[in-house]
């Protein structure tokens, strides 16, 4: 018969397996948690990504913007009184370029059109115009407001449902050189 004094070092193999269940356990739990985590981290660039193309998209419509003399609106293709190279709608027409979505957001020079940004579902043009009594109210810009428009705010949307709004003021606009 053997017999272990209280100092002998070791350990038994049951404390081994039930040594290593704790510590499996313990790293599914933590890998699950970074793996959360890294998602998370994966959705808030995606985000970042998106809102910063957005934003781009932004700018070259306000540019395109200032650098026109007539902002024409086309909520419809069989109402526009103005040719637009798109019958969809809506679309805005300015001097040298517009603007429509249709399976993302586009832009066309003369008959040249291109995808702008892809991603963007819907948009809006919402012009701020004066009415007869001197109040300013924001209507959707259409064929009728002519060039009458004071500032276009524009809406897109994203396929995640994110709405992102831009308004160019026409008196805000650096003049063109």
């Amino acid at each position: 018969m053997v017999v272990r004094s209280m100092t002998a070092r070791g350990m038994t193999l049951v404390e081994l397996l039930v040594g290593l269940a704790v510590a499996a356990i313990v790293a599914a739990v933590a890998m699950t948690g970074l793996s959360i985590m890294g998602l998370a981290i994966v959705r808030q660039r995606a985000a970042t990504s998106t809102e910063d193309a957005v934003w781009l998209a932004h700018a070259a419509v306000a540019r395109d913007l200032c650098a026109s003399t007539q902002w024409k609106g086309c909520i419809e293709a069989r109402g526009c009184t103005t040719q637009t190279v798109h019958g969809g709608m809506p679309a805005l027409v300015l001097d040298h370029a517009e603007w429509f979505v249709d399976g993302g957001l586009w832009r066309c020079e003369g008959r040249d059109c291109q995808t702008y940004l892809d991603g963007i579902v819907g948009a809006e043009f919402i012009a701020s115009l004066r009415g007869d009594d001197g109040v300013l109210r924001q209507v959707l810009f259409a064929p009728i407001h002519r060039n009458r428009a004071r500032a276009l705010e524009v809406v897109l949307w994203t396929v995640d449902g994110r709405r992102y709004s831009r308004t160019t003021d026409r008196g805000g606009c650096a003049p063109v050189r």
